[in-house]
């Protein structure tokens, strides 16, 4: 599947999410970029260890959709994402609802850096933003 320019906007606002709840988390460096196939972003925490790295990762899997259907109001590409939370929630203490709570809280309170990031990775196809 590649992105289409309407889709454009929804994977940027989905993979800004996922960065900006990274860096709400700790990540010291994080970024992310649009490519025909469709949205990656790479991140890097160099801070203390976490009482719950899994469930923070967790978390930042799940922001990805809760910026897009927060923002555009729908997101089509959140399986894979949903699907490496719940295994990564196997490793931790939180729930499935206790980090979409968290994914969505943190998104809520970012939602302005969120909709300024993903404007500069769709102004940027191909091109690692942070």
């Amino acid at each position: 599947m590649s992105v289409h320019s309407r889709d454009l906007r929804e994977v940027a606002v989905h993979e800004a999410g996922h960065v900006i709840v990274a860096r709400a988390l700790g990540a010291t460096r994080a970024q992310a970029r649009v490519t025909r196939a469709g949205g990656e972003y790479r991140l890097r925490f160099d801070g203390p260890d976490v009482a719950d790295p899994a469930g923070d990762d967790a978390v930042i899997k799940l922001a990805g959709a809760c910026a897009a259907g927060l923002i555009v109001g729908r997101d089509t590409g959140s399986g894979s994402d949903r699907a490496a939370a719940r295994r990564l929630l196997r490793r931790s203490s939180r729930s499935l609802r206790d980090a979409q709570n968290d994914a969505a809280r943190l998104v809520g309170q970012h939602r302005r850096e969120i909709e300024a990031l993903a404007a500069r990775i769709a102004a940027a196809p191909g091109r690692w933003v942070a």
